[in-house]
């Protein structure tokens, strides 16, 4: 739960095994189609006085450097609260005075540097949220499937425009992505079914209104939380083609 700054912050860019974002990074995600681009900040970790939640200019002047090639390739930013665990790790109403302190400080700090942006730079202040897997019923006589299925996740999506959208607000999910996992043999079935669950789901929230965001964590392999498609670390290289196709198909 400690917020300040240690020594090596400026370097948290890399905390998670990735290179440091390049112009030729945006450039890649905008030559394959997307229009848009999260951006997961962590604040927590950068700020200079706790009771005003002010934050390092360095790390400010960097995140702007990365929205700034954003916007010059035309594509439009979202930036978070991200892994800030006093927030993440504690959203009830035991602190929900000082939640709300903090993050109207921090906020009101974010939104005072970001002011001369216009439309195309959005603020998100939560992180995490999760509905469960569906593997799609053409697939369900190749192997384990989720007793979620089409009918849950649209009857998901209805909800969630009944709820909010009904009433005028914008709809966006900033996370999804589906996680390659192997089984001997079955590798073209798999990305065939991970296809699908892109199609999918990209279809229904787009017909809903809803705007949604692949997550992409640079990590490659079979298991869970291998949700990579460019390789950062080979000039931006697709290696999960199968999910881009599930999306723009």
């Amino acid at each position: 739960m400690q917020i300040g700054m240690p020594d090596n912050s400026i370097k948290a860019e890399t905390a998670w095994g990735n290179p440091v974002v390049t112009k030729k990074t945006i450039k890649a995600v905008k030559e394959a189609g997307f229009n848009a681009v999260r951006i997961p900040i962590r604040w927590q970790c950068h700020i200079t006085n706790a009771a005003a939640m002010s934050i390092d200019k360095a790390w400010l002047a960097r995140i702007k450097e990365v929205v700034d090639w954003c916007l010059a390739n035309d594509l439009k930013v979202i930036i978070n609260t991200h892994h800030d665990k006093w927030l993440e790790g504690r959203p009830t109403n035991q602190y929900k005075e000082e939640n709300n302190q903090k993050l109207a400080l921090l906020w009101l700090n974010i939104a005072s540097e970001f002011a001369q942006y216009d439309y195309r730079v959005a603020f998100a202040g939560t992180n995490e949220v999760h509905i469960k897997d569906n593997w799609g019923k053409p697939y369900k006589d190749k192997g384990e499937a989720s007793p979620s299925d089409e009918k849950t996740m649209g009857e998901f999506f209805d909800k969630v425009v009944a709820t909010w959208g009904d009433k005028g607000l914008g709809l966006v999910m900033g996370e999804w992505g589906v996680t390659d996992r192997q089984k001997g043999g079955q590798t073209d079935i798999i990305h065939e079914n991970m296809t699908y669950y892109c199609h999918f789901l990209v279809s229904e929230t787009k017909k809903r209104g809803i705007s949604t965001f692949i997550w992409d964590n640079n990590s490659f392999g079979s298991g869970p939380e291998h949700f990579g498609i460019f390789d950062r670390k080979a000039g931006m290289k697709v290696k999960a083609d199968w999910i881009l196709k599930g999306i723009f198909e």
